[in-house]
């Protein structure tokens, strides 16, 4: 009685977000998903345990389920001969979804890894965005990852890889890091923060959008570990017109060498504020000689002080250049 009396409210939902959910309610969810009427477009499973749930995984392979949105929650790892359900559901019925958010998910296997890059370049897919914060995924996610993005079936426009590796670890990045230079290529929003790109990665990123300059309009490499030659490198892309990007995060950058003797936190900051007075000069002379499309830069938790301050105000205060906020 009850399930019937809920049914019609969740098929008229477009939001659905999901904290605790007993069998009934997935049996419910799946029901709905399956239902031709339904007008559910986003759902967001913010449940901290996911045990399988094959009515709701048999929901998404239903050809009248319209999700647009799909944010999945912590899910144990599973068999290493099977492909995580969600995902097997999806390549079912791929062509609703433009968001897909994994940032809950660790330790994927090797044929789940398989099964998301299918699902970006399959016929009728339409995925804009894709959300994945694993630090476990191996050489051969970014491989495929980076095979999607040169293939002209791909129309992703946003990929989210926060803390998806850790310092010293940058080797399985280069194939992604030479796909964004692809034609192919549209990724408009990249997100790196807090995955320790250094000046091997940061190097490749700039022969990348050299190549590939016009679709990025929003970068995020906070906690980067760049060193000043490749950030010389990445200011002179900032001088070229075609480069349009209009976002730049750089929060907290890292310009100590982890293996250099450990000097005294001092010395350290001493070396950070010398090195960040240098990186604002570069970034302030690009800016008044070559006007970019730059609206917004975030700085934050950089030690920038004093006339280097000032610096970076004068640029928002300049009518000659387009930068509207500093953070």
């Amino acid at each position: 009685m009850a399930f019937a009396r809920l049914l019609p409210v969740v098929k008229n939902s477009r939001v659905l977000r999901i904290c605790e959910c007993s069998e009934m309610c997935w049996m419910l969810l799946a029901t709905a998903l399956r239902s031709p009427s339904n007008n559910i477009k986003e759902i967001d499973i913010d449940a901290n345990y996911m045990s399988e749930k094959e009515f709701f995984f048999g929901g998404l392979k239903s050809s009248n389920c319209k999700v647009e949105i799909l944010r999945l929650p912590y899910f144990p790892k599973h068999n290493d001969t099977e492909t995580y359900p969600p995902i097997l559901g999806l390549l079912s019925n791929p062509s609703h979804l433009r968001e897909l958010d994994l940032k809950h998910l660790i330790a994927l296997n090797a044929k789940t890894k398989k099964a998301l890059a299918t699902l970006l370049v399959m016929p009728g897919a339409h995925l804009e965005k894709l959300v994945a914060h694993d630090s476990s995924l191996s050489a051969d996610f970014f491989q495929n990852l980076a095979t999607a993005l040169r293939s002209s079936m791909c129309n992703l426009k946003e990929l989210d890889l926060k803390r998806i590796y850790k310092y010293n670890d940058e080797e399985k990045f280069l194939p992604l890091s030479e796909a964004l230079g692809d034609p192919c290529c549209h990724i408009r929003v990249l997100r790196l923060a807090n995955c320790f790109v250094g000046q091997t990665v940061f190097t490749a990123l700039v022969s990348a959008f050299s190549l590939n300059p016009s679709h990025l309009k929003e970068l995020d490499l906070s906690y980067s570990t760049p060193g000043l030659e490749a950030f010389s490198q990445f200011c002179s892309l900032l001088e070229d017109s075609r480069f349009k990007l209009e976002t730049l995060i750089l929060i907290q950058l890292e310009w100590w060498d982890y293996e250099a003797p450990a000097y005294t936190c001092t010395f350290r900051l001493k070396i950070q504020k010398n090195i960040c007075r240098l990186l604002v000069f570069t970034l302030t002379n690009t800016l008044r000689l070559n006007p970019s499309h730059l609206r917004e830069l975030d700085l934050s938790y950089n030690p920038v002080e004093g006339p280097g301050f000032d610096q970076l105000n004068s640029l928002v205060e300049d009518p000659a250049i387009r930068l509207e906020k500093i953070v």
